[in-house]
């Protein structure tokens, strides 16, 4: 939580980090079985990408203490889609180095059931009188706002939404969408 009388609006950066978990490697320094052959290791929590840069992007912050950010973010086919995750946070960026670095709020997303490309690529998500439908039958639909606010899938104000989609074939995956 932040605490508005904390919080310097002219110092605050956004800082993602795209990180993949069980990975194994053949190599690590140390690992080794009885007989001195190298074992398998698996990592966790490898950062594969800072698409943020390593201090962050200075957002603005508003009078109501939110802020808004949005980006494209690049997934190589070498990185396991179903152990990636996004952690993202807003901190203080000091003057005088990292060390004293203050994190107002921090947040974490597991990709694995945000990206389908086959379901994004062939959406069947549609608006009929100011909510969103998925066209296929008993799938399931949770409606939130840019901020991360459930709403009620009904009588929909215009705007941009996040719909997750549970399908009931298939993978579970989330959209942004405008609603006009």
């Amino acid at each position: 939580m932040v605490f508005p009388e904390k919080l310097d609006k002219s110092n605050c950066y956004v800082n993602l980090v795209i990180a993949e978990d069980g990975l194994i490697v053949e190599d690590q320094a140390g690992s080794f079985d009885s007989h001195k052959r190298p074992v398998p290791f698996q990592l966790h929590g490898v950062s594969r990408l800072i698409p943020t840069g390593k201090m962050g992007i200075k957002v603005a912050v508003a009078n109501d203490n939110t802020y808004k950010y949005e980006t494209i973010i690049p997934i190589s086919d070498e990185w396991d889609t179903e152990n990636l995750r996004l952690i993202g946070f807003i901190a203080k960026t000091p003057e005088k180095g990292k060390d004293t670095a203050e994190v107002y709020n921090c947040t974490e997303l597991n990709l694995k059931n945000a990206l389908s490309t086959s379901d994004i690529n062939n959406t069947r998500l549609v608006i009929r009188d100011n909510s969103f439908v998925y066209t296929e039958p008993n799938a399931s639909l949770m409606v939130y706002t840019l901020n991360g606010t459930e709403v009620e899938n009904k009588n929909l104000a215009s705007g941009t939404y996040v719909v997750v989609v549970t399908p009931q074939l298939g993978k579970e995956f989330a959209q942004k969408v405008v609603l006009p």
